[in-house]
């Protein structure tokens, strides 16, 4: 029964990610060939991630750190630092 529910959820993300990036492409926002898969690819990213912090290595390199950005970023077609400039400086 959990793995049902938690199937329903993961395909709720994925639906509402893929929209949202869809929607960012129509107004030129964002530029990717499918959104459905550039949601996945951030997904996976970040589950690896919320995986990663979970153990008990240490330290985690800035690299790994901002993996999730830097994939949002590549595989939506923005410049790097898009996703971490504070907005006003963002827009300029």
């Amino acid at each position: 029964m959990l793995r049902d529910r938690v199937a329903v959820q993961e395909a709720a993300w994925r639906g509402r990610l893929s929209d949202l990036i869809g929607d960012g492409v129509e107004r030129g926002e964002f530029r990717t060939e499918d959104p459905h898969v550039t949601a996945i690819q951030n997904l996976v990213v970040l589950d690896g991630l919320g995986a990663h912090a979970n153990t008990d290595t240490g330290g985690h390199p800035e690299a790994v750190a901002r993996m999730a950005v830097t994939t949002a970023e590549r595989e939506l077609g923005l410049a790097p630092g898009t996703l971490t400039r504070p907005a006003d400086v963002a827009g300029s």
